[in-house]
């Protein structure tokens, strides 16, 4: 299996952010995780917004960008979907790809929000997803360093559990957010309506782009 030297220095920026932010952020990173844990726990939180804008939470969140785009960048070199010569290029489209999608569809989140007159609830649920986004940025750094270093008949072992891991991921954020809405005495018409337009037409677009 062909190891690029840029890997090496990859794994050991996952790993500075990560010892980073043990050393200097632990009551932030034990926070996020319990608001991980309990919507309750995040609740509590949501008004300080002390996670999402503080200095742990701009490395979390750089530490997801980049652990999850590696994976893409992985998945996508062993299913062969998109070729570029430069493999380090390719990373840093898939880095660049993920970054706008996430804020593109915070915006969507916020005009959906304002269209049902649900803004607080949507910044609410906004919070929440970016609690799921710093654990799931620590949670990917074994895969990621598993996927770069590995051999390529191990590879696949590593997508499956990458797989799993997203799909969890994915799972927990949608019933916070659908818990998030009933909780506010929303009508089901709008959880539907969520769940429609925010959820699965991107999954259906991105499918259609990718065939």
């Amino acid at each position: 299996m062909e190891i690029h030297s840029w890997y090496l220095v990859f794994a050991i920026t996952l790993l500075l952010i990560f010892g980073i932010i043990r050393r200097f952020f632990k009551e932030s990173l034990k926070r996020s995780v319990n608001g991980f844990k309990s919507s309750y726990q995040a609740q509590r939180d949501f008004k300080g917004g002390i996670i999402v804008y503080s200095q742990f939470g701009i490395l979390a969140t750089t530490l997801y960008f980049l652990a999850l785009s590696f994976i893409l960048f992985k998945i996508n070199l062993f299913f062969n979907i998109f070729y570029f010569h430069n493999h380090f290029f390719t990373f840093l489209i898939f880095l660049f790809s993920l970054i706008v999608f996430t804020y593109v569809k915070i915006l969507a989140y916020l005009f959906f929000g304002f269209i049902i007159d649900g803004y607080v609830i949507t910044r609410e649920f906004i919070y929440n997803w970016v609690i799921i986004i710093h654990i799931l940025g620590i949670v990917l750094i074994p895969i990621d360093i598993g996927m770069a270093f590995v051999h390529i008949n191990i590879l696949p072992y590593f997508l499956w559990s990458t797989f799993i891991i997203l799909f969890f991921f994915n799972l927990h954020r949608i019933v916070r957010g659908i818990k998030i809405i009933y909780n506010k005495n929303f009508s089901v018409f709008y959880i539907l309506l969520y769940f429609c337009i925010l959820e699965i037409i991107p999954i259906i677009i991105l499918w259609r782009l990718l065939n």
